[in-house]
């Protein structure tokens, strides 16, 4: 893999603004362009058919069990392709690859610490595994969460977010014993675009995916109170929860913009909570602004609760993200709790055992986002799909599933 330097200079003022963007095609639009006949790893052929998005995230949970093996980079490389057939097989044409977990990288980079101390790119192999089965790949990072306060500060290492941590505190903010960078800093902003201009750079992938993690729950004010107090000083008149809201709108148009100066056929997908008013209220993340703004290419609301789920009830859950999309024109793929299968849900209140008594909810569930008008579904995990471990009434939930593929 030839390493490219990533250059700025193209961006300027545009990516430090935030005018609205411009409409962003749709996922679907953007598979529907891709050819068989063409040599390129950017236009390979994704499944017989298009019409469906259905993805499963792949995350660290799996490559730490796998890598406590201590794979070489040929074991690596035959399990990559294993799970690449698993989900092809199975009529998967979308992976959701978690490059970005904890401010760390499964790929090597100039920006962030490794994952794991190898001696080869497990991203790299993996997304050739990907290209090579003709199937879509996607970068799942998260934007702001790092390690604990106890590894940070054990970093050793020259990239620039370890740089940036020893020299530059109050680019970060700290809760709950974790360290975030701080939206509200642009060198923290600036470190964030750099790390993703630099994994659509180096590798054949088909998008950004960011999941629901922006801001914590419960975030006291006193977190990110150096920031904050900062833009005052600058003049900066809103509140300090209307400041933070204001972040994140900056960073995802920012994210958006460098994407399409990148790459127009990027794709930019955010998988917030399931409920759509949690995601504002709670994380300060305004996913609904974000759709209507034109700065992503769909959205995977995580519709983790059943149909007798006491509160957030699936159908009247996904109604409301289905308005959203008709509204905003950005389609919806709906995030499935497959690890919930024959558990019980402690949060669902009355229906808390309502995955241990259906086989057929994830099923059901694909019927209705389907009648629904969403144009598809993320699956969380793979492990949850495919590991052999699972209970045989999971193992049955899953193949209701499959066979709707």
């Amino acid at each position: 893999m030839k390493r490219l330097v990533f250059l700025w200079l193209g961006l300027g003022i545009l990516l430090w603004s935030c005018a609205p963007a411009s409409d962003s095609p749709s996922f679907s639009q953007m598979l529907s362009e891709f050819s068989p006949s063409s040599g390129s790893a950017k236009e390979e052929t994704v499944s017989e058919s298009f019409e469906e998005v259905r993805g499963v995230w792949i995350s660290y949970l799996e490559f730490n069990q796998l890598f406590s093996a201590n794979p070489d980079e040929e074991a690596f490389r035959l399990e990559a392709e294993e799970m690449v057939t698993s989900c092809k097989e199975n009529k998967i044409n979308t992976i959701l690859l978690q490059f970005r977990a904890f401010g760390d990288s499964l790929a090597p980079s100039a920006y962030f610490p490794s994952m794991y101390p190898l001696s080869y790119d497990p991203a790299e192999i993996f997304v050739e595994a990907v290209k090579e089965a003709g199937l879509r790949i996607e970068a799942w990072i998260n934007p702001m969460r790092c390690l604990t306060v106890e590894e940070m500060d054990a970093q050793t290492g020259s990239d620039a977010l370890t740089v940036l941590y020893q020299t530059q505190p109050d680019a970060f903010f700290t809760f709950d014993q974790r360290v975030y960078l701080d939206p509200g800093c642009e060198a923290s902003v600036d470190l964030i675009l750099k790390g993703i201009g630099e994994i659509v750079e180096n590798y054949s992938v088909d998008g950004i995916h960011i999941d629901d993690y922006f801001y914590p729950s419960s975030l006291p004010f006193s977190a990110d109170s150096r920031s904050y107090l900062a833009y005052k000083e600058r003049g900066g008149s809103l509140s300090q929860d209307a400041w933070r809201k204001e972040n994140l709108n900056c960073l995802v148009e920012k994210i958006s913009l460098l994407l399409k100066e990148k790459n127009p056929s990027l794709s930019f997908g955010v998988s917030p909570r399931g409920v759509l008013s949690a995601s504002v209220d709670e994380l300060y993340a305004d996913v609904a602004f974000w759709a209507r703004s034109g700065y992503l290419s769909y959205l995977t609301p995580q519709i983790y609760f059943g149909f007798e789920h006491q509160t957030a009830p699936f159908d009247v859950t996904l109604d409301d993200w289905m308005a959203l999309s008709k509204e905003s024109g950005v389609p919806i793929y709906v995030g499935l709790a497959v690890y919930k299968a024959d558990t019980w849900d402690s949060y669902a209140g009355t229906g808390e055992a309502e995955w241990m008594e259906n086989e057929d909810l994830l099923s059901r569930q694909l019927t209705c986002l389907r009648e629904a008008g969403a144009q598809g579904c993320f699956l969380f995990r793979y492990d949850s799909l495919f590991s052999p471990n699972n209970s045989e009434r999971q193992k049955a939930a899953v193949e209701r599933l499959f066979s709707l593929f």
